[in-house]
């Protein structure tokens, strides 16, 4: 303290002071400590707003749904996900990485969710405008899982092109040099009854057999854009074989062993909006 009579600090009040700034400091830093601890935990219960469905894969029988998604800013990382609630268990939410807005600390890409049969669509949660984006629907014919805009022209045609079914056409479809990348499709015309002139276009379906569902198209890789499909009508001469190639890696990637067969839209066209519509496969083998 100051003495009265002098003016100087005492020893005792010396000691004060110093042990008053040493509390301060103490404080400031268990503050910090505080601060910056709570900056390094708060940062893995922000709800993201930027995940995308990168990839998945369902189980064989069904349960299991294994997503592969990424964060699409450039800052930050996931860490993991949740059921919006109990009630609305198709929504997921993702969550950043503790350890800081760009901490890579338990990082993930890869999770794994289970898929109640009574499921059909999936949603992401989208917190910045407290909205859901729709990533995966289960198609109720096929029970596929499809992203919205995978959902094209070809399934869609290929599961209404019912009206002619084994029409007397004189169609029969090979296939030739099989690689789990593509193949040779052989079309051969020979005798049979069409009405009209017979045609096809660029559009395929690759199937796969399965013993739970029968066929069923395999999932298609992320498509940046639409898959362009063309609406030339590719002539089917009468008795005669046709040759092209199918290459579906850039649509299905490489497939793995198992029974497939590949289909294509066959046209019988009398006129201008006068015509029969039929598909028309082959099956083969993929190995191990």
């Amino acid at each position: 303290m100051i003495n009265d009579a002098t003016g100087i600090i005492t020893k005792r009040g010396y000691m004060k002071v110093i042990t008053n700034k040493k509390q301060l400091i103490f404080i400031i830093i268990i503050t910090l400590i505080i601060l910056f601890g709570t900056y390094l935990i708060g940062t893995g219960f922000v709800r993201r707003s930027d995940v995308s469905l990168f990839d998945y894969k369902v189980s064989e029988d069904g349960t299991e749904l294994t997503m592969e998604v990424h964060a699409m800013s450039s800052v930050g990382y996931i860490r993991g996900f949740k059921e919006f609630n109990h009630r609305n268990p198709n929504i997921l939410v993702f969550y950043s990485t503790f350890g800081g807005f760009n901490s890579t600390l338990g990082a993930k890409n890869t999770f794994t969710l289970e898929l109640p049969p009574d499921i059909t669509e999936l949603y992401f949660y989208k917190a910045n405008n407290n909205s859901v984006e729709l990533v995966l629907q289960k198609e109720e014919k096929t029970g596929q899982w499809k992203r919205p805009n995978d959902i094209v022209d070809i399934v869609e045609e290929v599961n209404d092109i019912q009206e002619i079914e084994n029409p007397n056409w004189g169609i029969t479809f090979e296939v030739d040099e099989i690689s789990p990348t593509g193949l040779y499709v052989l079309c051969t015309q020979s005798g049979g009854a069409p009405t009209g002139e017979l045609h096809m276009d660029s559009r395929y379906v690759v199937e796969k057999w399965t013993e739970k569902y029968g066929w069923q198209e395999p999932d298609w890789i992320p498509q940046k854009y639409p898959v362009a499909w063309t609406d030339e009508a590719w002539g089917i001469p009468k008795d005669k074989t046709i040759v092209w190639r199918i290459d579906w890696d850039s649509v299905y990637g490489k497939l793995p062993a198992g029974k497939y067969r590949v289909g294509k839209k066959v046209t019988d066209d009398r006129d201008t909006g006068d015509y029969d519509i039929a598909m028309f496969y082959a099956e083969f083998i993929i190995e191990e």
